[in-house]
């Protein structure tokens, strides 16, 4: 399983490489529990108790690059 992690303030998924945003699902960055979890951690560390996470962990079992080739984006949540 891959994992994605999506940008509230951003309105984007984290490119791979964690070089920029993209509200495209099809280039989201594919990373491993451990590294998106960190990501999400670090991002979220000044949020309050209470708080929406700034940073959200997205379960995949395929990147969506080889899924959806383009096709899907993702609305502002």
């Amino acid at each position: 399983m891959k994992f994605l992690v999506y940008s509230r303030e951003h309105r984007g998924f984290w490119k791979q490489s964690r070089q920029g945003y993209t509200p495209l699902m099809s280039e989201a960055g594919c990373f491993t529990l451990p590294v998106a979890k960190a990501i999400c951690d670090d991002a979220n560390r000044w949020v309050k108790d209470g708080d929406p996470p700034e940073e959200t962990i997205l379960a995949v079992e395929q990147c969506p690059a080889t899924v959806l080739a383009g096709q899907l984006s993702l609305p502002n949540l």
